[in-house]
């Protein structure tokens, strides 16, 4: 249990049929993490309210000797509303299933869990990820003339990851995401963490085609397990002009201890030390009352195989869009609010 304020997220499972659900994001609040208020601006006692699009990105790359298989699932993205007060906040979308690429890409359906946890010095990423159904985008084979679905494969992608924000006092890492806070001075912080991943890559038969290449090694693997693991470096910096115009980069790299086993005709097994690597981007507006801004978010592990260091490549990420307006409330309307967390507390301890 990670403290009276986590709760469950909020769950989204999906087709291509438009279902209510998105993952959650809560902020924990730590006494003694003082801030410089000349470099950012909090607003812990306002509401702060959202409206977003976004897009998840889930794929996996398969190194052949014939060319790079890239599997992509068939998901359009969602429009979604949300809101932040004091340190919890929550987001709730809809899938625009009228955006669905054309084609014979077959359905897709999923299960997508994510929890984040923002405390000033420390940011708590989890995410869970199931996925059943993919396809090749025409012409990533020789003599592929059309859409290849592939319904039989399944992915499954667990992950947590954990980094220290060194200038806490100045750097906000909650701006561009909750948009509760406001920074409006430059100033960057070195991240210091570690994370840990489990992942599992399965289908019917073969992962690759069998007119991919008739001497291919991996026409025999059915499906992978790999776990990595190892600390992590990083930087993030956010750039402010005139006070209200932002834009934020960052970037953390790990050194990965992995172990993958693949199976099919045969069973194969390898060690080895690969990169993960995690890049945020971010731009827009912000100010005490109003606030506008495109994000980034993408992740990237290479993973061991029986065709190399590189023999699979894991992708996922989130872009979004976002329109955020912050709130007065009254001292009443406060009161209540700020015995939610208590009443939950209440609630899920025996």
């Amino acid at each position: 249990m990670f403290g009276a304020y986590l709760l469950p997220s909020l769950v989204r499972a999906q087709t291509k049929q438009a279902m209510l659900g998105d993952s959650a994001v809560f902020i924990v609040k730590q006494k003694h993490a003082t801030y410089d208020s000349s470099y950012y601006a909090s607003y812990p006692h306002k509401l702060t309210a959202r409206l977003y699009w976004a897009h998840k990105l889930n794929t996996f790359l398969l190194d052949e000797p014939g060319g790079t298989l890239k599997y992509k699932p068939n998901t359009p993205p969602s429009l979604g509303i949300g809101a932040t007060y004091g340190y919890f906040s929550v987001n709730l979308s809809a899938s625009l299933g009228f955006f669905a690429p054309p084609g014979d890409k077959g359905k897709t359906h999923y299960f997508d869990l994510q929890a984040h946890f923002y405390w000033r010095t420390l940011s708590v990423d989890l995410i869970g990820q199931f996925y059943r159904g993919y396809y090749l985008s025409n012409g990533s084979f020789p003599g592929q003339t059309s859409d290849y679905a592939r319904p039989d494969i399944r992915t499954a992608f667990v992950g947590a990851s954990a980094y220290y924000v060194a200038n806490f006092r100045h750097f906000s890492n909650r701006a561009f995401v909750v948009q509760d806070e406001w920074q409006q001075k430059s100033a960057g912080s070195l991240l210091l963490g570690c994370g840990i991943y489990y992942g599992a890559i399965r289908g019917d038969s073969a992962l690759a085609p069998s007119m991919v290449h008739a001497d291919s090694t991996s026409y025999d693997v059915h499906g992978a397990h790999f776990v990595m693991l190892g600390p992590g470096v990083g930087y993030a910096y956010t750039f402010v002009l005139k006070r209200h115009y932002f834009a934020t980069g960052g970037v953390t790299a790990a050194a990965g201890l992995g172990y993958t086993r693949e199976y099919g005709d045969g069973d194969f097994s390898r060690l080895g030390i690969n990169p993960i690597l995690t890049y945020k981007l971010a731009g827009g507006y912000n100010g005490a009352i109003w606030g506008a801004g495109v994000s980034w978010v993408y992740n990237r592990m290479s993973v061991s195989g029986i065709q190399g260091h590189d023999a699979y490549l894991v992708r996922n990420g989130l872009y979004m869009i976002t329109l955020s307006h912050r709130f007065g409330l009254s001292a009443r309307t406060r009161k209540k609010l700020n015995d939610i967390p208590q009443k939950v507390k209440d609630a899920i301890t025996p």
